[in-house]
């Protein structure tokens, strides 16, 4: 289906995005990305595709790539919860929690806008951890703990959860 729409409208808005959109959802992360990208190309600024890459870059470890994206993203859209969330844990992810706290205070405060809010208490219990700031990380742990027993959170379609690290909690406890 997708392949006649993208040979009919090949520069059409939401085109790329649209199959960007249904290769995530499918696991197809490369081919994806591909796409978001090419939205990108031929519209330069579209939050959405800019996130997804983000995403993307996060889910196949490119995290030095989705800095380009997270960065766009967040600046289009700097009260965007899953923006916030996704340059808190690009930062984290490249071993700089000092920096990556900020954007996950931001994300925690605008918790309304997704669905998996205990992603970003987790995000954040794990660059406290990191910073030395171990009153902090038990706070989130416990917040955490609480949002996974409360399953207050419903599963959307742009769910950003990653597995945890096995060095995640370490010197936490």
């Amino acid at each position: 289906m997708y392949s006649g729409l993208l040979a009919a409208y090949p520069t059409a808005p939401n085109v790329h995005y649209d199959y960007g959109a249904y290769l995530y959802a499918s696991a197809d992360f490369e081919k994806a990305l591909i796409a978001f990208k090419k939205e990108l190309a031929l519209f330069p600024g579209d939050v959405l595709a800019d996130i997804y890459c983000g995403l993307i870059c996060l889910k196949i470890g490119r995290f030095t790539e989705g800095f380009t994206y997270a960065n766009e993203a967040v600046a289009l859209a700097p009260r965007s919860c899953v923006a916030q969330y996704e340059l808190g844990q690009l930062l984290l992810k490249t071993g700089q929690p000092l920096l990556a706290i900020p954007h996950l205070e931001i994300a925690e405060n605008l918790e309304t806008d997704i669905s998996d809010i205990e992603q970003v208490h987790y995000a954040l219990l794990i660059a406290y951890a990191r910073a030395g700031r171990k009153a902090d990380a038990e706070r989130e742990q416990a917040i955490f703990e609480k949002l996974k027993k409360s399953e207050k959170v419903e599963n959307k379609s742009l769910s950003f959860a990653h597995p945890p690290e096995p060095s995640d909690l370490a010197g936490i406890n």
